[in-house]
């Protein structure tokens, strides 16, 4: 909707392109595995969790960019697999967090 001064790409398409497809074709968990860390305690899951979810949609102009670069076609290239695998580490260290963090909040 609006202007597109970057020409970026209009379809429908292009989350599942680079969450799906890409990912399937060319990551596997042991590419991001050494950057997910051992789960900590969240002082504030639900604070955490919107910062986190405000980290990724500050990303969302470079999925767009690398998507225009073609950086997401057949085997991609080595700028998106570097974002794709720290983004799905940053989505797991956060999955990994919050459910430590409710497991240790349930014995109390």
């Amino acid at each position: 909707m609006g202007t597109n001064p970057k020409g970026y790409s209009t379809h429908g398409g292009i989350h599942a392109e680079f969450e799906t497809v890409y990912v399937s074709r060319n990551i596997t968990a042991t590419d991001f595995a050494n950057m997910v860390h051992p789960p900590e305690r969240l002082a504030d899951p639900f604070s955490n969790y919107i910062q986190y979810l405000r980290r990724s949609n500050e990303l969302v102009e470079k999925v767009y960019e690398l998507d225009k670069a073609g950086a997401f076609r057949d085997a991609g290239s080595h700028e998106a697999f570097e974002f794709v695998a720290q983004r799905l580490a940053a989505g797991s260290q956060m999955v990994v967090d919050m459910w430590y963090t409710a497991w240790l909040n349930s014995a109390y």
